[in-house]
């Protein structure tokens, strides 16, 4: 069994939720005043393979529904 290293863990949060998802979980934990590092930090996993201005975009104009990296 594998270590799993925060960057791994970063990268398996990614796979696993949108970029959508990963926004709004973000949002959620913010609310309650919870850590949302770990979702953010998924999102820039997002960010760097489509760009920041495409997932700005989405985000202002409408998401399109789509998996992990």
């Amino acid at each position: 069994m594998g270590v799993y290293t925060p960057d791994k863990i970063v990268i398996a949060c990614a796979r696993a939720h949108s970029p959508r998802e990963l926004c709004e979980k973000a949002d959620a934990a913010h609310n309650k005043g919870e850590d949302d590092l770990l979702y953010l930090d998924a999102l820039a996993v997002h960010a760097r393979r489509e760009g920041w201005i495409e997932l700005l975009m989405q985000s202002l104009f409408g998401w399109e529904d789509d998996v992990g990296p």
